[in-house]
């Protein structure tokens, strides 16, 4: 009686360990399938993701392609004028169609222009977004920046800030560092003479990342 007793319990407990081995392999095995499946899935959907953000990209990128040479067509006169010194940018008649062209495409950054002799002209669209805002050091409310680079003894930047009526709301001064003429997107165009599309790189004026379509007037 007590061997088949031993032996039941021995036989029980070995159908038991059985049943759950198997049961572990099964698991192990439905988990492994569904990790493989889960991932996948995970490749699957960031291969589609990344399928529509270059299709995006690219997008924005023609469409900024034309902008640039519409822009690039209009005659050398409307982009720069013969001064006492030399060529110098003709700010007063850019301002509005640069506002506009930025009001109407709000994937865009910004809009400058740059002379050889380091005179430079920038546009910002701000849009009061609080990054940009602080990054630029402007007033609460910044929908435009203005940045004139002007050609003289200390090479001074003028600042500049708008609200969305366009009213000047702040300014401020300061030495200018920055040289458009060292800057890729400058040297590019210039070299290639053609339109130019910058890989991402990292804009001075607020730190973030972007791309640069440039081409000579």
């Amino acid at each position: 009686m007590k061997l088949n007793i031993r032996f039941k319990y021995w036989m029980l407990a070995t159908t038991a360990t059985l049943v759950l081995a198997l049961t572990g392999l099964f698991l192990a095995a439905v988990f492994g399938k569904f990790s493989r499946l889960a991932e996948d899935s995970a490749q699957e959907r960031f291969a589609l993701v990344t399928q529509r953000a270059v299709a995006e990209i690219t997008r924005l990128v023609s469409d900024e392609a034309r902008n640039v040479a519409t822009l690039s067509s209009s005659r050398s006169e409307a982009f720069a004028h013969a001064g006492e010194n030399g060529r110098t940018i003709n700010t007063e008649d850019l301002l509005a169609p640069l506002m506009a062209s930025l009001a109407g495409h709000t994937h865009i950054y910004g809009h400058y222009f740059a002379l050889d002799n380091d005179e430079f002209l920038q546009v910002i669209g701000a849009r009061s977004q609080a990054q940009i805002v602080a990054s630029l050091q402007a007033p609460a409310g910044t929908e435009f920046a203005i940045r004139r680079i002007v050609r003289d003894d200390l090479r001074t930047e003028h600042w500049q800030f708008f609200d969305k009526e366009r009213t000047v709301i702040g300014e401020r001064f300061a030495a200018a560092s920055y040289a458009p003429t060292d800057r890729p997107w400058y040297l590019d165009a210039r070299r290639e003479n053609r339109m130019i599309i910058s890989g991402p790189y990292v804009f001075e004026s607020t730190g973030t990342p972007g791309l640069t379509l440039s081409t000579p007037l």
